[in-house]
């Protein structure tokens, strides 16, 4: 028995329907995969930098420490020589008095060279994570979409306010831009005095966000850029 066309038309236009949805989810799902590859694999590269540095510091370290004993002991052979070739009690008490201070002399000097090194490998260290951090920026615009359903009579108007953000690679744009909605509502009319109104509404959403995403991070990785105003019809 052929089908109803009435039911045929119906059933296409589902399967079609569902085909695209699906096209959108997979192309969606596919970007979000790459762009979770590129940040993992950026993240691994400053990792290894930070690793390399940390050997850096451990080889110094172990370096001032080797130094340290080679010297130690040959102060200690010298001083042994010294109290031998000495040979008299009375000078015996002036002279451990003596070795004493010049090991607490040695020894405050070797901490301070090795905090000093410390220091400097760890100053090393902030400096590549810096470098490396700032070839990764976010840019953040204020966004407001107008939408307009043209009626008989009047015109109905919906406004959807919030903030569009983009990762930057060294200033170029490195994937899509995504749009952030927070508020939805309706309004009477789209005038230039609402329009100015929902500008300032996307500008706090931005600079929330700002605040919010600054959390373990540095202030020169975010900017913010102008608004983005869209008019479409419903």
């Amino acid at each position: 028995m052929p089908m109803d066309a009435n039911l045929i038309y119906p059933v296409a236009s589902g399967l079609l329907g569902f085909l695209v949805a699906y096209l959108i989810f997979h192309r969606n799902f596919q970007v979000k995969s790459n762009q979770v590859v590129a940040q993992e694999s950026a993240v691994r590269e400053l990792e290894k930098k930070i690793h390399l540095v940390e050997a850096e510091h451990l080889k110094a370290r172990n370096e001032l420490e080797m130094n340290h004993h080679e010297k130690e002991k040959s102060l200690r052979e010298k001083l042994n020589k010294e109290a031998y070739e000495l040979g008299v009690a009375s000078c015996k008490k002036d002279h451990q008095v003596e070795v004493s201070n010049l090991r607490s002399e040695y020894r405050e000097l070797l901490t301070n060279q090795i905090k000093e090194a410390e220091d400097r490998t760890r100053t090393l260290a902030k400096l590549e994570f810096e470098a490396q951090a700032k070839a990764f920026s976010v840019s953040i615009r204020p966004y407001v979409k107008i939408e307009k359903d043209a009626g008989i009579i009047f015109d109905d108007h919906k406004s959807y306010t919030g903030y569009q953000y983009q990762l930057l690679v060294n200033g170029i744009p490195a994937f899509q831009p995504h749009i952030v909605i927070e508020k939805t509502e309706e309004i009477k009319q789209a005038d230039k005095e609402t329009i100015f109104q929902l500008v300032k509404m996307a500008e706090s959403s931005a600079r929330s966000a700002i605040s919010t995403y600054l959390s373990g991070a540095t202030g020169q990785m975010f900017t913010v850029g102008a608004e983005i105003i869209e008019r479409t019809k419903a």
